[in-house]
């Protein structure tokens, strides 16, 4: 392994760049979903690996009729694992330790189920779009059925001075008289809400491509309050819903590409600050 800076991130070992993207996606996934990502393991040295593989497999004369889950081929002999724990590559060919430019995390969240290691989970499906606009992790595990699995390329690169984002949202900057702009803070609150209603909350409506927002969306603009207002905001995200299911009708598939942020920022040019300050404080509640 070549020299480089370790760091530390729940007792994984990273280069400042793995560090740099995990705290771009930490802070993205909490501010969506109100949870952290964990590492569960990331770089590990030969040695590291060795020993979890052979805590794993066994040679031939010491299976001894234990269950054999698979088998592996190191230094020309065949291993088998008993080890219910998982499958580990063979010392020296893990992504886990560095090949080339390039290593392994495995992550999870603080969530209370799987999360981002599921593929069709919410959070699973957020995660690996994340993935192809940002292009900094690669959901690898997918293709072989370890989802907490990502490749990071590009694991010596040089982070920015101010990681992108690291200023936060704009309901995260103060104003000019040193406090947040309450405004500001519960317009984002509503436009994380708009985002996780428009991607995660679809659901099935009968037969064939007919599709409706799930309850979410009306529980939460109910809860509001039932003003002519809270009307004005129930009509907009209306007449989106139907645009979205005239899409969604010619797809015949869920296929959701929308731009959440325009939908959001037309609804915003629609309301008044106070309005806007209303709802928001009656979602983040």
């Amino acid at each position: 392994m070549g020299a480089y800076t370790e760091v530390w991130r729940d007792g994984s070992r990273l280069t400042l760049w793995m560090l740099y993207v995990i705290t771009l996606l930490d802070a993205d996934l909490f501010r969506m979903f109100g949870v952290h990502v964990l590492v569960s393991s990331a770089i590990r040295t030969y040695e590291e690996q060795k020993a979890i593989f052979l805590s794993r497999y066994v040679t031939a004369a010491n299976v001894n009729g234990r269950r054999v889950y698979d088998t592996r081929i190191w230094n020309g002999i065949r291993w088998y694992r008993i080890s219910s724990a998982g499958t580990v590559a063979v010392p020296g060919t893990s992504n886990h330790e560095i090949q080339g430019t390039k290593a392994a995390v495995d992550l999870r969240d603080t969530g209370r189920d799987a999360g981002i290691t599921v593929a069709t989970s919410a959070r699973g499906r957020w995660i690996r779009q994340w993935c192809r606009d940002k292009g900094l992790l690669i959901a690898s595990g997918d293709g072989f059925g370890e989802g907490w699995h990502f490749d990071v390329p590009g694991i010596f690169r040089i982070p920015p001075t101010t990681p992108a984002g690291s200023g936060g949202s704009a309901s995260e900057r103060e104003n000019d008289m040193g406090t947040l702009d309450n405004t500001e803070e519960n317009y984002q609150t509503f436009a994380r809400w708009m985002q996780r209603a428009y991607f995660y909350d679809v659901r099935e409506n009968g037969y064939g491509p007919k599709w409706e927002l799930g309850r979410t969306v009306f529980e939460l603009l109910r809860a509001a309050d039932d003003s002519a207002d809270v009307a004005k905001i129930g009509a907009s995200v209306g007449e989106e819903i139907a645009k979205m299911n005239i899409t969604l009708a010619g797809l015949g598939t869920v296929d959701l590409q929308i731009d959440t942020d325009k939908l959001a920022a037309e609804l915003r040019a629609g309301l008044a600050p106070e309005i806007v300050k209303a709802l928001g404080e009656k979602l983040a509640g």
